[in-house]
């Protein structure tokens, strides 16, 4: 990579993730599914077991994700830190998913936009199961176009694995 192209995608990472993390705290109040999905990962934390002591509504992932998150500090700030983790690789996913498929100046637009979207911004912010789900997805589909493009039985494999 250029020193040009390394010093944009570094400017394009380091604004989407002051932007995810300006007035995390107090740019909105929690909605009712991070309301949820905090209690049920504080509950966890407790010793209480899914779908006996609580029920929860969606795959247990995102909960093993945000339980040590949760567990070390119960905090708004701890259960919406998952998210901007999250969202930060997938900001990296989408670069390296373009730059494998097209140019690195296509791979740094394809980042500007969805590091830099308001919309997206808005959600990746909220602790809510959604931005694990699209990270997961970009994981895979990024194993999907290395397969598609260097073939490879790991590139498949990681592909399945991760979907």
């Amino acid at each position: 990579m250029q020193m040009k192209d390394t010093l944009r995608l570094l400017l394009i990472l380091a604004a989407g993730i002051f932007f995810r993390l300006y007035n995390l705290l107090f740019f909105h109040y929690m909605t009712a599914d991070e309301c949820v999905y905090t209690q049920a990962v504080f509950a966890l934390t407790k010793g209480c077991v899914p779908y006996k002591d609580i029920f929860i509504a969606h795959p247990l992932l995102y909960f093993l994700i945000e339980y040590p998150f949760i567990y070390f500090s119960p905090s708004l700030l701890s259960a919406r830190l998952v998210s901007i983790l999250l969202s930060v690789g997938t900001m990296l996913l989408v670069f390296h998913t373009a730059n494998n498929l097209y140019s690195r100046s296509t791979a740094l637009l394809a980042l500007a936009f969805f590091a830099l979207s308001p919309y997206v911004l808005y959600y990746n912010k909220l602790a809510v199961v959604e931005n694990a789900v699209l990270f997961f997805i970009s994981l895979t589909l990024y194993f999907f176009f290395r397969y598609c493009k260097t073939g490879g039985e790991k590139n498949i494999f990681a592909c399945g694995f991760f979907s």
